[in-house]
């Protein structure tokens, strides 16, 4: 059995997604080499774990992910802390506009 995992940093990296025999062993030495990189201050916390058969469906699912992660909607900020929240909605403002295409105003003559 192979584990796919989630974990979770406290500060950049946000995110670590991979495949271990052991998550918590994994999970160590991940939080070692960001420490020794960015400062003690960093904390890895793991989030999920999926127990797969296949080492190669592991894999797969593995790198599927690290080319095609899913993008954070742009309503959405993070903070300095690493959390995500979405931003509070402003009556007569949208959240976005960005990528969205609009009709052009019509001038008066």
């Amino acid at each position: 059995m192979t584990t796919l995992y989630i974990m979770k940093c406290n500060k950049l990296p946000y995110h670590k997604v991979g495949v271990a025999n052991n998550v918590d062993h994994r999970r160590y030495n991940i939080e070692g080499s960001i420490q020794k990189e960015f400062g003690l201050d960093h904390r890895l916390r793991i989030l999920h774990t999926i127990e797969i058969d296949s080492k190669h469906d592991a894999y797969s699912i593995d790198r599927y992910y690290k080319s095609n992660p899913a993008p954070m909607p742009s309503s959405w900020e993070r903070k300095r802390d690493g959390s995500i929240f979405k931003s509070p909605f402003v009556k007569g403002k949208p959240h976005s506009t960005k990528g969205k295409k609009f009709a052009p105003k019509k001038r008066l003559h």
